[in-house]
């Protein structure tokens, strides 16, 4: 059975985010299911949110599917002063990797941002978190 062209996809972008040497350094996970208050701050978590099949599979192609990966990746970060600057560097770090290889190991025929949010809470009295999340349309053929 071969793996499936969203785990090629995820397994590839964690690896290189990993490696980036962002504001979470290697601290990278490829979940929605992860306990912040279980794990150091700042981390990357990245996921497929949901996924879609293009207009070209009607056009009678033999199994062949265009498809789109909503793919989410949010940055986590404790309160530290510049908490806004700290959110949009890590967003823009974030962007960069994703873009620098928009094929993703030969895996997709091109990846599009489409937005980034940015939002914060308090942890606890003393330490607020803040997040930015980035949403892209990752299209790539599956047989």
């Amino acid at each position: 059975m071969s793996i499936p062209r969203t785990t090629l996809i995820l397994t590839d972008l964690m690896a290189r985010l990993q490696a980036a040497g962002t504001l979470a350094g290697a601290n990278v996970e490829r979940s929605r299911d992860v306990n912040l208050d279980d794990v150091d701050l700042p981390i990357i978590l990245l996921f497929a949110k949901e996924l879609e099949v293009r207009e070209d599979a009607f056009l009678g192609q033999n199994r062949s599917y265009e498809r789109g990966m909503k793919l989410v990746i949010s940055a986590h970060l404790l309160y530290q002063d510049g908490l806004d600057d700290a959110l949009y560097l890590i967003a823009d770090q974030i962007e960069a990797v994703v873009m620098a290889d928009e094929s993703h190991g030969d895996n997709a025929s091109q990846t599009l941002w489409e937005k980034t949010s940015y939002d914060w809470e308090k942890a606890d009295v003393n330490e607020p978190a803040g997040w930015a999340a980035l949403e892209f349309t990752v299209i790539y053929r599956d047989l």
